[in-house]
Protein backbone atom coordinates (compact mmCIF):
# COMPACT_ATOMS: atom_id res chain seq x y z
CA UNK A 1 0.00 0.00 0.00
CA UNK A 2 1.23 3.38 -1.05
CA UNK A 3 0.61 5.93 1.42
CA UNK A 4 1.65 8.77 -0.36
CA UNK A 5 1.20 9.56 -4.33
CA UNK A 6 2.13 12.54 -5.96
CA UNK A 7 0.11 13.21 -9.44
CA UNK A 8 1.58 16.53 -11.54
CA UNK A 9 -0.86 18.01 -14.12
CA UNK A 10 -0.12 20.48 -16.75
CA UNK A 11 -3.40 21.51 -17.54
CA UNK A 12 -3.39 18.92 -20.29
CA UNK A 13 -6.21 15.95 -20.61
CA UNK A 14 -3.59 13.43 -20.93
CA UNK A 15 -2.30 14.00 -17.62
CA UNK A 16 -5.64 14.58 -16.40
CA UNK A 17 -5.85 10.86 -17.24
CA UNK A 18 -3.92 10.40 -13.74
CA UNK A 19 -7.05 11.26 -11.95
CA UNK A 20 -8.79 8.67 -13.26
CA UNK A 21 -6.24 5.89 -12.33
CA UNK A 22 -6.13 7.52 -8.56
CA UNK A 23 -10.35 7.27 -8.37
CA UNK A 24 -9.47 3.61 -9.43
CA UNK A 25 -6.65 3.21 -6.91
CA UNK A 26 -7.82 5.01 -4.22
CA UNK A 27 -8.70 2.39 -1.79
CA UNK A 28 -5.03 1.33 -1.70
CA UNK A 29 -3.72 5.05 -0.78
CA UNK A 30 -3.92 7.19 2.12
CA UNK A 31 -3.09 10.23 0.61
CA UNK A 32 -2.55 12.05 -2.53
CA UNK A 33 -0.74 15.50 -3.72
CA UNK A 34 -2.01 17.11 -6.96
CA UNK A 35 0.53 19.77 -8.32
CA UNK A 36 0.04 21.89 -11.26
CA UNK A 37 3.43 22.26 -13.25
CA UNK A 38 3.67 25.62 -15.00
CA UNK A 39 6.30 25.83 -17.01
CA UNK A 40 5.54 29.41 -18.80
CA UNK A 41 7.87 32.11 -18.20
CA UNK A 42 7.67 34.82 -15.84
CA UNK A 43 8.26 38.33 -17.58
CA UNK A 44 6.11 41.00 -17.70
CA UNK A 45 3.32 40.65 -19.72
CA UNK A 46 1.19 42.92 -21.35
CA UNK A 47 -2.70 42.25 -20.96
CA UNK A 48 -5.91 44.50 -21.94
CA UNK A 49 -3.19 47.70 -21.99
CA UNK A 50 -1.87 47.09 -18.53
CA UNK A 51 1.63 45.79 -18.15
CA UNK A 52 1.75 43.07 -15.10
CA UNK A 53 5.19 42.00 -13.85
CA UNK A 54 6.31 38.81 -12.94
CA UNK A 55 5.65 38.82 -9.36
CA UNK A 56 2.04 39.71 -9.89
CA UNK A 57 1.91 37.67 -13.15
CA UNK A 58 3.02 34.76 -10.88
CA UNK A 59 0.33 35.29 -8.55
CA UNK A 60 -2.37 35.17 -10.98
CA UNK A 61 -1.46 32.02 -12.70
CA UNK A 62 -0.85 30.17 -9.39
CA UNK A 63 -4.51 31.68 -8.11
CA UNK A 64 -5.39 30.04 -11.66
CA UNK A 65 -4.06 26.77 -10.71
CA UNK A 66 -5.48 26.78 -7.34
CA UNK A 67 -8.72 27.56 -9.33
CA UNK A 68 -8.10 24.58 -11.54
CA UNK A 69 -7.10 21.48 -9.28
CA UNK A 70 -9.76 22.10 -6.82
CA UNK A 71 -12.35 20.25 -8.53
CA UNK A 72 -9.81 17.36 -9.16
CA UNK A 73 -9.16 17.66 -5.34
CA UNK A 74 -13.33 17.54 -4.23
CA UNK A 75 -12.90 14.26 -6.45
CA UNK A 76 -10.75 12.63 -4.76
CA UNK A 77 -11.37 14.17 -1.19
CA UNK A 78 -15.25 12.24 -2.03
CA UNK A 79 -13.75 8.76 -2.20
CA UNK A 80 -12.18 9.31 1.09
CA UNK A 81 -8.33 10.61 0.31
CA UNK A 82 -6.50 13.65 1.85
CA UNK A 83 -5.98 15.83 -0.53
CA UNK A 84 -3.19 18.45 -1.13
CA UNK A 85 -2.82 20.99 -3.87
CA UNK A 86 -0.32 22.96 -5.27
CA UNK A 87 1.04 25.12 -7.95
CA UNK A 88 5.04 24.97 -8.71
CA UNK A 89 6.65 27.01 -11.71
CA UNK A 90 9.54 25.83 -13.61
CA UNK A 91 11.05 22.92 -15.68
CA UNK A 92 9.01 20.14 -14.77
CA UNK A 93 11.36 17.60 -13.79
CA UNK A 94 12.52 20.04 -11.46
CA UNK A 95 9.13 20.86 -9.97
CA UNK A 96 7.80 17.38 -10.08
CA UNK A 97 11.29 16.26 -8.01
CA UNK A 98 11.10 18.99 -5.49
CA UNK A 99 7.04 18.18 -5.19
CA UNK A 100 7.63 14.62 -4.25
CA UNK A 101 10.76 15.30 -2.09
CA UNK A 102 8.96 17.86 0.01
CA UNK A 103 5.96 15.75 0.20
CA UNK A 104 7.55 12.30 1.28
CA UNK A 105 5.75 10.95 -2.04
CA UNK A 106 6.11 7.18 -2.05
CA UNK A 107 4.65 6.56 -5.77
CA UNK A 108 3.91 9.05 -8.77
CA UNK A 109 1.23 8.87 -11.25
CA UNK A 110 1.99 10.32 -14.70
CA UNK A 111 -0.71 10.63 -17.11
CA UNK A 112 -0.50 11.50 -21.30
CA UNK A 113 -1.14 10.41 -24.64
CA UNK A 114 1.28 9.06 -27.48
CA UNK A 115 3.02 6.02 -27.37
CA UNK A 116 4.55 6.00 -30.87
CA UNK A 117 7.41 7.54 -33.29
CA UNK A 118 4.72 9.94 -34.80
CA UNK A 119 2.22 10.91 -32.40
CA UNK A 120 3.08 14.17 -30.11
CA UNK A 121 3.50 13.19 -26.19
CA UNK A 122 0.76 15.16 -24.12
CA UNK A 123 0.62 15.37 -20.50
CA UNK A 124 3.58 14.71 -18.29
CA UNK A 125 4.20 10.66 -18.94
CA UNK A 126 7.58 11.81 -21.62
CA UNK A 127 9.38 12.32 -18.28
CA UNK A 128 8.71 9.38 -16.65
CA UNK A 129 11.78 7.65 -17.43
CA UNK A 130 14.14 10.75 -16.35
CA UNK A 131 12.02 11.16 -12.95
CA UNK A 132 12.12 7.59 -12.54
CA UNK A 133 16.16 7.88 -12.34
CA UNK A 134 16.21 11.41 -10.16
CA UNK A 135 13.93 10.03 -7.09
CA UNK A 136 13.72 6.32 -5.75
CA UNK A 137 9.91 5.84 -5.25
CA UNK A 138 7.76 4.13 -7.92
CA UNK A 139 6.07 5.88 -11.02
CA UNK A 140 3.38 4.53 -12.86
CA UNK A 141 2.34 6.04 -16.18
CA UNK A 142 -1.17 6.16 -17.61
CA UNK A 143 -2.30 6.86 -21.17
CA UNK A 144 -5.18 8.52 -21.87
CA UNK A 145 -8.11 7.14 -24.20
CA UNK A 146 -7.18 3.89 -23.78
CA UNK A 147 -9.92 1.79 -22.99
CA UNK A 148 -9.60 -0.08 -19.43
CA UNK A 149 -9.66 -4.13 -19.55
CA UNK A 150 -11.71 -5.61 -16.42
CA UNK A 151 -10.53 -8.85 -15.72
CA UNK A 152 -12.80 -11.61 -16.10
CA UNK A 153 -14.65 -12.65 -12.94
Amino acid sequence: MQSKVLIPLDGSEGAESAIEEALELSSSWKSVHLILVDSSPHQARQLEGYTIYADQYAEIRKQSGMDYLQPFKERLEAVGLEVGISVGFGDPIQVIVRAARKNDSELLVLGGNGSSWFERHTGLVKYASRLARRLEIAVITVQANKKRVKAAA
